[in-house]
């Protein structure tokens, strides 16, 4: 017996009760509300937009970090800091990972709760272009809007730069830097150091030691040991007594007396994150004397200067949050498309002058330049600026933004002229109640394999973008009454068939199967233990395609 849940689950049963193998404990690239991620639940990306084949990037859960991993390498991993910087992940996203709603009711596999705050309004994919991406919708009609993603920028990626360098994400700053009191080995020219920092001097020679400490705001840096002290004199002196201590970091307290937590830092520093803004934690670099304090940023009230930067920042704001609000709409785009983009303008603006309009065209289009699906399409925040203060700046006409873009496939419900037939050997039963009470239905009908139910189906497509060309088939479940369609899991991603005909089914040995044309097994479920006399459960029945 096979069933499609309501929550995008597909399950083998050996009778109502007892599931034997579900989709959700083999994920493709998604993760649904009432998956769990443990460290036994991978999600791998897709090869490309329109290749479901295993990609090189994979999202799992490594000693309680949430970790991508570049083949074998890691490539951005969660908590990075531990306990010294607040969690990088939304809470929402940590509850949705871990099985449960925001009161802490965890879903079931089998019957999924139709009071859960993000029932199939929220999925997580491991996106082909190596970012972990958090989607959300309003209501099952809305389209998706991305949330929430990770890594943002090189700097969020693991080990970016290399020991004792920082990365900074800003224009006026290279990439990769070395810290105060280190210099690299490599040219003052080259922008990337890449782990050819070092010391300027030694912490401890013999005779002397550093004795000085300089203060570093950081965004991120590795995780440090801790210890309770009573003052930041003790944290500092615990820290001179090492000569492996290379910085600490005093948790601060507005009370007298009151136990402290001190971290010290004994090993190379390297994950470190900075940015020119406001946030982060202030850590004591040790280093050698004549280290002067880097200069902070300082707050003008007047001046050419500034009033050029205020005309600079209204309209990049504008531009942002039009780029957000074109994200969480599907018709903006579309407007953009017919000419018709105005019709998004309040009409006290609308009612402005020539010069006006023309102004909001530009931050509409600088918008959607922003938030392009190719990073190579999107405008650096320097060309953001230049575009919006130019009177004569030329722009590129935008794509189709990132934001709302989806698989596009073409969905096969037949590909040969003969009708279903007999076979003993590939046999099924397709249920599609999956909750009491819905109106799922299954529909199965000469030459065409379709399951599905209130919210997904499962059938078969081929990921074409429209092409009829494309000989690939695929059993695939995606979210049903929703176009573009959104592909949540498939089953032989790595084996597509390649032929008109195929058949889909359920072998005698319980195993969910798919066929080539020469009756060979390119990807079955592989049953824990094999169920005999499965096929005596089953109505007997041929799907093909």
């Amino acid at each position: 017996m096979v069933k499609l849940l309501d929550s995008g689950n597909l399950q083998i049963l050996s009778n109502p009760l007892e599931v034997i193998w579900e989709s959700f404990k083999h994920p493709t690239d998604t993760f649904l509300p009432g998956m769990e991620m443990d460290r036994n639940l991978v999600l791998k990306s897709w090869a490309s937009n329109d290749n479901p084949a295993e990609g090189k990037f994979k999202f799992q859960l490594e000693h309680s970090q949430y970790t991508i991993r570049m083949e074998r390498s890691i490539y951005w991993q969660s908590r990075v800091s531990g306990d010294f910087m607040p969690d990088d992940i939304l809470p929402i996203v940590s509850s949705l990972l871990s099985n449960s709603n925001r009161s802490g009711i965890t879903y079931n596999r089998t019957k999924t709760t139709s009071s859960s705050f993000s029932k199939n309004n929220t999925r997580l994919v491991m996106h082909f272009d190596g970012t972990v991406q958090y989607f959300t919708r309003l209501n099952e009609s809305a389209p998706w809007n991305l949330t929430w993603w990770k890594p943002k920028n090189r700097c969020d990626k693991f080990r970016a730069c290399g020991n004792y360098e920082r990365c900074s994400n800003s224009e006026n700053r290279s990439t990769c830097e070395c810290l105060p009191g280190f210099k690299s080995n490599l040219p003052d020219s080259s922008r990337d150091f890449s782990g050819n920092c070092q010391r300027t001097a030694p912490l401890c020679d013999g005779v002397a030691k550093i004795l000085n400490f300089k203060p570093l705001n950081v965004n991120k840096v590795e995780k440090p040991d801790h210890f309770p002290v009573s003052s930041e004199n003790e944290c500092k002196e615990v820290c001179l007594k090492d000569c492996n201590c290379q910085a600490y970091s005093i948790e601060t307290s507005q009370v007298r007396g009151v136990t402290r937590k001190c971290w010290i830092w004994s090993y190379d520093l390297y994950n470190i994150q900075v940015e020119d803004t406001n946030g982060g934690r202030e850590i004591h670099l040790r280093v050698q004397p004549n280290i002067s304090p880097e200069p902070k940023q300082t707050k003008q009230d007047g001046g050419p200067n500034n009033i050029n930067n205020q005309f600079k920042q209204w309209p990049l704001a504008f531009a942002v949050t039009v780029a957000s609000v074109l994200a969480l709409a599907f018709a903006a785009w579309r407007l953009w498309q017919e000419d018709k983009v105005l019709d998004m303008m309040d009409r006290k603006l609308s009612a402005g002058s020539k010069t006006k309009t023309n102004e909001i065209l530009k931050c509409i289009n600088v918008g959607l330049l922003c938030v392009q699906e190719d990073p190579d399409d999107r405008p650096t925040m320097s060309d953001v600026i230049t575009m919006l203060s130019s009177v004569s700046a030329t722009l590129s006409t935008p794509k189709r933004p990132a934001f709302i873009v989806s698989r596009g496939f073409n969905y096969m419900a037949s590909s040969s002229s003969s009708k279903a037939e007999t076979n003993n050997e590939i046999t099924i039963t397709l249920e599609g109640i999956v909750e009491e009470n819905s109106k799922a239905k299954t529909k199965m009908e000469t030459g065409e394999v379709v399951l599905f139910g209130e919210i997904f189906e499962l059938r078969f497509f081929t990921p074409s973008n429209g092409s009829n060309n494309d000989p690939r088939r695929y059993i695939g479940i995606w979210y049903d009454m929703f176009d573009p369609k959104t592909i949540v899991w498939v089953a032989n991603r790595d084996s597509p068939l390649n032929h008109k005909n195929g058949d889909f089914g359920i072998a005698k040995d319980g195993n969910l199967t798919v066929f080539n044309e020469h009756k060979n097994s390119v990807w079955k479920t592989y049953l824990p233990v094999p169920l005999k006399g499965m096929e005596k459960l089953l109505d007997l029945e041929t799907c093909k395609f």
